[in-house]
Order: structure tokens, then sequence, then C-alpha cells
């Protein structure tokens, strides 16, 4: 039975037809913080996460929270957000109470943040509350002797690598960039990452909002608390199913799985968002494929809406809707086709843990 499967799938995943191209209408402009983002990130990025920190901190009733509040409310927060909403780019993470101490802010004193992986490194933009002071943060750069230097009129702060600097949480910070006004650092490891970003923000170079797949994925998605965009140039597009993960499924999911499949025909699709927004005080997940043309996407509804609602879940050997989300609806928009799902326990964390584990049949590809 496994060896049957495995040859099924590889078969699935090999010689499916690709899509013909075909004239579609411009997609609409982008607004919001959204699309503010990806005016930031180079073209190049092979993935962009993104987070709305107001949206999901108004989800949680906490709108007025910020690093400077008492440690228990920003546990509280982080508790509730942990349990039910999930960022897609988190500098921080974990650490914000060390955070605080380090750096003197946190995730709470964000509005919006996105993450991109540019020549294998990772870029974050983080868009800080209007009332931010940015006077104290600045002075802790000179006091851990950072270098200064200027590029496009912008002020970078860096700083040499070492594994001896205690207060390193995300190394990112070596290399800082500051628009005081703007309410923006941009950060990377990589001092080139940074001079792209902001070539990016300043239009010198093609950011990955002005890439038409990207536009219409995006638009797509609409206002979103937060998203994972996989643009065409990524190889991990199209996610996969690891050949070790089907060796090793048992029988009766194996055989889940090869049902599934048996006879199913799908075609390539060029951008990926995996997402949630909040409809009715909950979240509602949204998966958006983005393809060269309609036929192929109309073509795909039914077998990619019928994976999705009773296609197994081969990493965690259970079917998809009893681990992570139910199907509400699946349309073609265009030349996208949309799901609409209800995250499990309402945790669409679900959604973003299924993209990583590259646990999505669904969206196969050739």
């Amino acid at each position: 039975m496994r060896s049957r499967l495995v040859f099924a799938l590889l078969v699935l995943f090999a010689l499916l037809p690709l899509g013909t191209a075909c004239n579609s209408s411009p997609p609409a402009p982008l607004s919001g913080p959204l699309a503010q983002a990806l005016t930031m990130v180079p073209a190049t990025a092979t993935e962009f996460g993104f987070t709305d920190w107001a949206l999901i901190k108004a989800y949680l009733g906490a709108s007025d929270l910020t690093g400077q509040s008492s440690v228990e409310e920003r546990r509280q927060f982080m508790s509730a957000y942990s349990l039910g909403p999930a960022p897609a780019a988190n500098y921080v993470g974990s650490a914000y109470v060390q955070h605080v101490e380090l750096w003197g802010w946190e995730s709470a004193d964000l509005v919006w943040e996105a993450s991109g992986m540019v020549a294998e490194s990772p870029i974050w933009i983080l868009r800080f509350r209007d009332d931010f002071d940015f006077a104290s943060l600045l002075a802790r750069f000179a006091e851990r002797g950072f270098s200064e230097s200027e590029y496009r009129g912008v002020t970078i702060y860096s700083h040499e690598k070492s594994y001896k600097l205690d207060w390193i949480i995300n190394d990112s910070i070596l290399n800082t960039a500051v628009l005081t006004e703007d309410k923006l650092l941009i950060l990377s490891r990589e001092l080139d990452n940074v001079h792209d970003v902001l070539a990016a923000y300043q239009g010198e170079i093609t950011a990955l909002g002005e890439e038409r797949n990207v536009q219409a994925t995006a638009g797509q998605l609409g206002e979103v608390a937060a998203v994972i965009i996989v643009p065409s140039s990524s190889t991990n597009v199209c996610p996969s199913v690891s050949i070790g993960i089907l060796q090793r499924l048992p029988p009766e999911i194996a055989s889940r799985a090869s049902e599934a499949v048996q006879g199913i025909t799908l075609h390539r699709f060029n951008t990926l968002g995996v997402g949630y927004r909040y409809e009715q005080g909950r979240p509602l997940g949204l998966i958006v494929m983005h393809y060269t043309n309609a036929g192929d996407a109309r073509s795909d509804l039914e077998p990619r809406r019928k994976l999705a609602a009773e296609g197994p879940s081969l990493a965690r050997r259970t079917a998809f809707y009893s681990d992570y989300f139910t199907v509400e609806e699946a349309t073609v928009e265009g030349t996208d086709l949309v799901l609409k799902l209800r995250p499990a326990q309402d945790k669409p964390k679900h959604l973003f843990t299924m993209l990583a584990n590259r646990d999505m049949l669904f969206a196969a590809c050739p």
C-alpha cells in the first residue's frame, strides 16, 4: 500500500500539466499597511511575512498596550494571542520581557511588521506607533558602540558580529536603518539587504508590491491580521510532501491519501498567500492561489476544494479538517482560487504551521 501511495503522489507532483498564459485585467491598486510593507520589500525576496499588530491588539481588546505597560498586562496579551491569533512576522518572538529591558520596546509598540528572505538572509521592517520616542533607542546604539553610515539620506547603525554580545535577541539588529519621521526600523544582518530595502522604499529598485502576481494575491487577501506570501520567484511556491513522511504513514492514512489523489489533475499556480482576517469576531483563514489564467483556476477549484475538505494531513496523520480547519467556501475570483477556512479552535496559527511543515496536499503543483 505504501509503495503504491508513494508512486501515485510522485506521479501527481511530477506530471501535472502546466497552465497556459492568457491576458487578464490589471490588479486593483493596493492600500493600507500590507500595501505599505510590500513597497519596501525588494522584488528579489523569496518569501514575505506580515503581521498587523494594531489589528490583533484591537481584536484582543488591548489597543492601548505598549512595551511600557506592566509585565502582567503584556503577559496576558502574549498568552491570549499565543492561544488564538498568530503572527506571520515576529521579530521579538517570545523574548518580549527581555527585549524591553535591552532595547526599550517590544511587539506591543509596533503598528505592523514585515519580514522577507533576500539572498537567503532575513530582512525586517518594523513600523512603530506614532507616539514612540526614538531618542532612547538611538542612545542605546551609541552606548553599544555601533558605527554610523548613511545611505540614500538615511542613517544606518552597524556593529561587528560577535557571539559575546549579551544584548542580541535577533542578530538582524547588527545593521539597522532608522527612519525617525516615518517611525520605521529596517534591520538585517547583511548591510546590502538594508540598502536594498531603502532603495525599494524610495522607488529606485522594483519592490515586491510592484510584481503583478503579488499585487493580485495581496488584493484578494484584503485587510489581514497576518499573512505569508510566497511569490513566483520562490522554489517553494507549491508546497510539496516529504517522501519520508509518506513512507511512515500508517495503513489507514496511506489508504485515505491514495484515494484522495486518485484521478486528480491539477495545474500550476504562481503565487501563494496564506493568512487570516477577522469576520464576525472570529478568525477566518484565507488561502489564495494566483494562476496565470482563469481556466486553470476554474478547473482546479473542485479537486483542490475536495483535497482541502477531505484529504489527509500527512504530517499529523489525521484528516485536514480535524487538525487545521474546515472549508467554509471555495471560489474562483478572476485568476485566483480562494479557499476560506475556519481554523480549528479559532487558532489561525494552524495555517502557518501547515505551510511550514509543507503539509498542503491541496496546494500541490507539478
